[in-house]
């Protein structure tokens, strides 16, 4: 499944299912006990100040799938699994 969710005129992309094994792996053994989460979030910022802010808040007591770093779509980007167990792909 997928959404798409407008917040002030920016789109946020949701998706709920994944092919990435370190991904599932990770959200499968979360330290949420009773529950798994079965979202992530994609969220495109304007500059590379606001990801790598993200990308502090969500890592702290998180897993990072992916450093901060570029790729080939994408000059600052990352994947976090956060604290709660939720997943964000962060870039600009």
């Amino acid at each position: 499944m997928h959404a798409s969710l407008l917040r002030n005129g920016q789109e946020i992309f949701a998706v709920s299912e994944s092919r990435n094994d370190t991904f599932v792996d990770i959200m499968l053994t979360s330290s949420l006990e009773e529950s798994r989460p079965i979202m992530s979030y994609g969220i495109t910022f304007e500059s590379e100040e606001e990801v790598k802010r993200a990308y502090e808040m969500l890592a702290k007591d998180g897993t990072v799938l992916l450093e901060l770093g570029s790729l080939p779509w994408s000059s600052c980007c990352a994947d976090v699994v956060d604290k709660y167990g939720v997943y964000w792909y962060i870039a600009i």
